[in-house]
């Protein structure tokens, strides 16, 4: 043996082989490079193969959803099969998407079953373009196998689908309520997908070729994502965390049913696999962001809500602040216990003492806490500790009014007004 062929066969044992999560995040690196203004789309079904789970792509037709899907699937569909499409409309018959009444069966064993390869049943991924402008009774039957997986061909009874994820596309939202909740609950990732916006992009987009994604996933790779996904822990907190978002969301109308909050921890799993992470943790739960919504602008609800829950320093920031309301709170009671009008401010003038001193120790102290964050904060929390910074100053310095400002009732009427503009 040669010292260059030695030198090749060390070099091949000593380099690790790339992991399935390796390879799903080499997947999305290929095809995001290509296709332009998707990151977001080619994330959610990175996220998609890892958990097991489909995703339901809102917007105008000709934005590359299909393509972009195709891309994605590339990596683990080989046979001719594994990728199924299908334009959906009121006319669709279950033949087009289930395959063919088996006539020999019938006819020779009276046997009622199809012959479903190359059809929905045996495919890897689904695509239904226009989802819901099937029948009712085909959608019931491409629920179960979005789903459960499973298929049930006539005399053959339950089959097993090799299903990794299927995607429904559409433009418009579905018109029967009760049909929207059954999607949502089994396409539990929704995406907007709007065409480019970029001119550059734009550019790009319509004078480059798409030359595919040369990374492969084989069959142990998706038996390692599975077993990777399920020894993925969710911590206690992450429970309590996922009940304090429910019980936000259903104090402002957004219901989400049992079996979506179960795929959604499917995804939160994945999402901490995706990080290299074999527990959940708090920047898992953003995924909620494309799960916890039912209709459109409900959306901005489960955003405004997340920051609490998947950033701790905000979380940290808002229970801060918190106490700083509430002494702000005792402050204007003790200026004004009887409820009158501002303007004319009462008081008690033991308990406006007891407050003020009690409201100074809270702000100093929640002041050196949020202090303390600064130098762990980046980004979009950095800004929000500044933030809060600003306000406990601003309603320290009102409470210092108050409290300690001059005995003129009309001036001391205009401090506590001041105060209370900080509510």
């Amino acid at each position: 043996m040669t010292t260059t062929a030695r030198i090749n066969k060390t070099i091949k044992k000593t380099i690790k082989k790339a992991t399935a999560i390796d390879k799903v995040k080499a997947i999305e690196a290929e095809s995001a490079a290509h296709l332009f203004e998707r990151d977001d789309m080619i994330h959610t079904l990175a996220l998609a193969i890892i958990a097991k789970v489909n995703t339901l792509c809102l917007g105008v037709p000709g934005t590359a959803k299909t393509m972009t899907v195709r891309t994605v699937s590339e990596s683990f569909c080989d046979a001719p099969g594994d990728f199924f499409d299908l334009l959906m409309a009121k006319t669709t018959k279950p033949d087009e998407l289930f395959g063919p009444v088996d006539i020999k069966a019938l006819t020779d064993n009276g046997e009622q079953r199809r012959n479903i390869d190359g059809y929905a049943p045996t495919a890897k991924v689904c695509v239904f373009d226009e989802m819901w402008k099937g029948s009712t009774a085909i959608l019931n039957t491409l629920l179960t196998l979005s789903n459960e997986r499973k298929f049930r061909n006539g005399s053959d009874g339950w089959v097993d689908c090799p299903l990794r994820f299927a995607v429904g596309m559409s433009n418009e939202f579905p018109e029967d309520p009760t049909m929207l909740a059954a999607l949502f609950d089994r396409f539990p990732i929704k995406l907007m997908v709007p065409p480019i916006q970029d001119d550059n992009n734009f550019k790009a987009m319509i004078s480059n070729g798409m030359p595919g994604v040369t990374t492969k996933l084989d069959d142990s790779d998706l038996e390692e994502l599975d077993a990777l996904v399920k020894a993925c822990d969710v911590p206690a907190h992450i429970l309590d965390s996922i009940v304090g978002i429910r019980a936000d969301l259903a104090a402002k109308g957004v219901e989400i049913s049992d079996r979506r909050w179960f795929q959604a921890v499917k995804v939160m799993k994945a999402a901490a696999v995706y990080a290299g992470r074999d527990k959940v943790a708090d920047a898992d739960l953003s995924v909620l962001e494309w799960i916890a919504w039912n209709k459109d602008g409900e959306q901005a609800i489960i955003k405004s809500i997340l920051p609490i829950y998947a950033a701790p320093i905000e979380r940290e920031v808002r229970a801060l602040l918190e106490e700083v309301y509430e002494e702000r709170a005792k402050v204007l009671k003790a200026w004004n216990e009887d409820g009158a009008d501002s303007s004319r401010p009462t008081c008690d003038a033991a308990a406006a003492a007891s407050a003020g001193i009690h409201a100074f120790a809270t702000v100093n102290s929640v002041n050196d806490a949020i202090m303390a964050l600064v130098t762990e904060a980046d980004g979009d929390a950095a800004a929000r500790v500044d933030e809060a910074i600003d306000e406990v100053t601003e309603i320290g310095a009102r409470i210092r009014a108050v409290s300690l400002g001059t005995r003129d009732a009309a001036a001391k009427a205009k401090a506590v007004a001041a105060l209370k503009a900080t509510e």
